[in-house]
């Protein structure tokens, strides 16, 4: 890809921002979680769970902000099984500006490990597979509304 545009972060011109989900599954029972220890964005310490996602680029396809967050997030490489919906939330960047996010998610299957060096959001972040209802369980527990996503890859497991 020769230019990827600028990132969809949102900002006082434009306030909203676009990342895709990943929701990496294994043998119906386990779900691969990012573990990181705070978050540089809003200066928070504590420990918090979350589904692997990325910020899409204005020039990016969807598949390229899927390739791109396996490979920078988690080291793999991937295929997309189906959408699984999205989700809105809205905060405060440190400038005040508020910022409505959508995330897009996707349910992926592993294809293999690739050599990558991680983002630099991703440095502190360790990578959990957890069983599906602790992953619930974990998101709800750091007030992540993720969990709904995963509430619905529950459902169609049946």
């Amino acid at each position: 890809m020769a230019e990827k545009g600028f990132q969809i972060r949102g900002d006082k011109q434009n306030p909203y921002h676009l990342s895709i989900g990943l929701v990496v599954i294994k043998n119906d029972k386990v779900i691969l979680l990012q573990k990181g220890s705070g978050d540089r964005l809003f200066n928070l310490k504590t420990e918090r769970y979350t589904l692997p996602r990325e910020t899409a680029y204005s020039q990016e396809s969807i598949t390229q902000v899927i390739n791109r967050c396996a490979k920078e997030e988690l080291g793999m490489s991937v295929e997309v099984k189906r959408s699984l919906g999205s989700l809105i939330t809205h905060f405060q960047r440190s400038d005040t500006t508020q910022v409505e996010k959508t995330t897009v998610y996707f349910e992926v299957g592993v294809t293999g490990k690739v050599q990558s060096s991680p983002a630099v959001d991703a440095v502190d972040d360790k990578i959990v597979w957890e069983l599906v209802s602790k992953a619930v369980s974990l998101l709800k527990s750091n007030k992540n509304n993720e969990y709904k996503i995963i509430e619905r890859v529950i459902r169609s497991l049946g």
